[in-house]
């Protein structure tokens, strides 16, 4: 793969020289069309001074002298346009000012119209209520007179009511002091008890009077309260109408000074006008002049640019057939550059696909570096079995020796210690059974170490062939056995 991406940047980098260099073939050719355009540029420019120097000389003097003094009078007309467009913007402004002005004049006379109208209207309700007080006036004069004979009708009744009130009193203790008289008496009882009877209903009657008279009198005086505020409204509304024309008549007056002076301003703008229009008129006719003078000097200098025209024209189509070829060249350049550009494409697309080569093949790598690195924890975890194995076969040769030497000490003893002996014999074939145990251990572990081996075997030969780790997993086998059957024959 590293071949391979090398020899596409090899080829990459000859594109890139080759591009440079079509590039600058371009800019020579582009060069060289510019260097061809001004050669044909200042040929026409010495052709026309060789043919008509000593004519367009005379021709551009005069035509100089009428452009200047077209030029001149060009900008004396403008400075009159300028002119008469200013006056022209002030008259209509003053325009727009009378229109405002009669508006405003317009309105004002409406609403003066109007407030006049509110002020007659006013005037009539003003009127109008002044006569509805007079009525009320006198009817309240009428009904307080009827009110004060009433007062006294009812202070009479009281008196003759008391008064009766004191006979019928006399008369019942009469009555009763004199039980036994004549039916006379009792006909004189009887008419006074009529008596009284009228005058209580007279007494009734006149109170009814007297409270109608003073609910007549209450609503007297809540239509004059009425009367009065509506009055007091009118009057205000009065005051604010007189305040308003006042106002009214000012604004008339200052709108009449107003107009006066838009008036003025219009004529002297007006008499303005008519002065720059007849100065305007008498430039037209001096341009008009001048255009015909202008007019004869370009009928001249029309032939002579004729000649000089056909000149142009054989130069134009040299200059034309030179441009196509440089086009012709130009669009050859360009096929070259376009096949070098898909060139480079290529050979980009081809690194592109290389680098997803190398992607994949990094990331089977980071795969396989994830097994190696779980088969070294798996070895390592053996090797700890295999130790611990290790140290209980060391603590098993230590028990043995004891036992040796225990054996030695019993032999010296045998008379006198055959069950201890016996005890010993016993303690040795548990411990040989225990041996051939740890001998069956450590063969699995043997296996064990075998099968993680191989799985490391493969995955180094993913990364580097696994030459190495081969040779280095071989000599770790090979100590372990010499380890191993070192152990089992100190054991046995």
């Amino acid at each position: 793969m590293q071949q391979h991406m090398g020899q596409l940047e090899e080829e990459l980098k000859k594109t890139k020289e080759k591009l440079g260099a079509t590039e600058e073939e371009r800019d020579r050719a582009v060069d060289e069309l510019r260097e061809m355009k001004k050669m044909a540029q200042e040929t026409n420019v010495r052709l026309t001074e060789a043919m008509c120097s000593r004519k367009v000389t005379e021709l551009y003097s005069e035509i100089s002298a009428v452009k200047e003094l077209l030029s001149s009078s060009n900008q004396e007309l403008k400075i009159k346009e300028k002119n008469i467009e200013s006056l022209k913007r002030e008259l209509e402004k003053a325009k727009q000012l009378e229109l405002k002005l009669k508006e405003d004049l317009n309105n004002v006379k409406t609403s003066e119209v109007r407030v006049m109208g509110l002020l007659s209207e006013s005037k009539a309700k003003i009127e109008e209520l002044e006569v509805e007080i007079e009525r009320g006036k006198e009817s309240e004069i009428k009904m307080f007179n009827s009110l004060v004979s009433q007062t006294k009708q009812v202070d009479q009744t009281n008196i003759l009511l008391a008064e009766s009130k004191l006979e019928i009193a006399s008369l019942c203790e009469k009555l009763e002091s004199l039980p036994g008289q004549d039916s006379s008496d009792l006909r004189n009882k009887e008419s006074m008890k009529e008596l009284l009877e009228n005058l209580q209903s007279e007494l009734q009657v006149a109170k009814e009077k007297l409270g109608h008279a003073q609910e007549g009198e209450k609503h007297a005086l809540l239509r004059a309260q009425s009367l009065l505020e509506e009055m007091g409204l009118l009057k205000t509304e009065l005051k604010l109408a007189t305040e308003a024309e006042e106002n009214s008549k000012k604004a008339l007056d200052d709108l009449a000074l107003a107009l006066k002076e838009v008036a003025t301003e219009a004529n002297q703008v007006k008499e303005k006008l008519s002065s720059t229009q007849a100065e305007l008129e008498y430039a037209k006719e001096a341009a008009e002049d001048l255009k015909v003078i202008v007019k004869s000097t370009e009928d001249k200098y029309k032939g002579f640019l004729d000649e000089t025209k056909k000149e142009t024209d054989r130069f134009k189509n040299t200059i034309k057939r030179l441009r196509l070829e440089a086009e012709e060249s130009l669009l050859a350049w360009n096929e070259k550059e376009i096949g070098f550009v898909n060139c480079i494409k290529e050979a980009e697309e081809e690194r592109t696909a290389g680098q997803q080569e190398n992607k994949r093949l990094l990331e089977s790598v980071i795969v396989a570096e994830k097994m190696t690195r779980a088969s070294k924890e798996e070895t390592h975890k053996l090797r700890d079995i295999l130790k611990q194995a290790l140290n209980e076969a060391n603590v098993a040769k230590e028990a043995a020796e004891i036992a040796r030497t225990e054996n030695s000490q019993l032999k010296d003893c045998l008379a006198e210690k055959d069950d201890a002996l016996d005890f010993l014999t016993q303690q040795n074939e548990g411990l040989r059974i225990n041996e051939a145990a740890a001998l069956e251990n450590i063969k699995d572990l043997k296996r064990l170490l075998s099968a993680a081996s191989t799985k490391e075997l493969k995955t180094v030969d993913l990364k580097q062939g696994g030459k190495v780790k081969i040779q280095n997993s071989t000599v770790i086998e090979h100590t372990d056995e010499k380890k191993l059957g070192k152990a089992i024959g100190f054991r046995s």
